[in-house]
């Protein structure tokens, strides 16, 4: 299976070879576009690209060229030579540097205002149980009368999530009626 699909590869690249003038010498080995002398074609510029000096472009080369090691001690290197400290960048987009992520988040919530609620039985009463389940058992209508029974006694159990606010207070006096105690969050 392996071979086949091997072989599928190697005709795909052949045919998008000879496409593009470049012919296959043996088995594995391709010949390069140097090797039958064609030069290289650049990329082309981009849209809108400005032009840059010769001396940057040459630099952005060399750089381009090096290994992950040699850009790690070529970035050590500029931050000892132009006095850059390791300072971290603003974090949270927007945050003042000297602001506190507290601060943030005391704000965030301030501005968005809850909109889906999820509805939790807590507790309920002993004497109201059965009155309970099939409260439960009504609001849900997935699950049979044993299910009802063993949700109703493994509180806490969330009975909804990402509902309305008027739908969750509904909910809510559902069950509390019914003997539970409920949580809006």
């Amino acid at each position: 299976m392996f071979a086949i699909r091997q072989t599928r590869i190697l005709f795909r690249t052949d045919r998008l070879l000879k496409c593009n003038g470049i012919v296959r010498r043996g088995k594995d080995a391709m010949s390069t576009a140097a090797a039958q002398g064609i030069e290289k074609i650049p990329p082309p510029p981009l849209e809108g690209s400005k032009e840059f000096p010769p001396k940057i472009v040459k630099i952005v080369d060399e750089i381009s060229n090096l290994t992950l090691i040699e850009v790690s001690e070529l970035n050590e290197l500029l931050k000892i030579k132009l006095n850059i400290s390791d300072i971290p960048m603003m974090v949270g987009g927007g945050i003042a540097p000297g602001a506190s992520a507290a601060q943030a988040e005391d704000e965030a919530p301030a501005s968005k205002e809850q909109t889906e609620f999820t509805v939790k039985l807590t507790a309920f009463k002993p004497d109201s149980k059965v009155k309970l389940i099939k409260a439960i058992k009504l609001l849900m209508p997935n699950l049979n009368l044993v299910k009802a029974k063993g949700f109703v006694e493994s509180v806490p159990q969330i009975v909804r999530q990402e509902i309305p606010k008027t739908e969750a207070e509904e909910l809510s006096k559902t069950l509390t009626e019914a003997g539970g105690t409920v949580v809006i969050e």
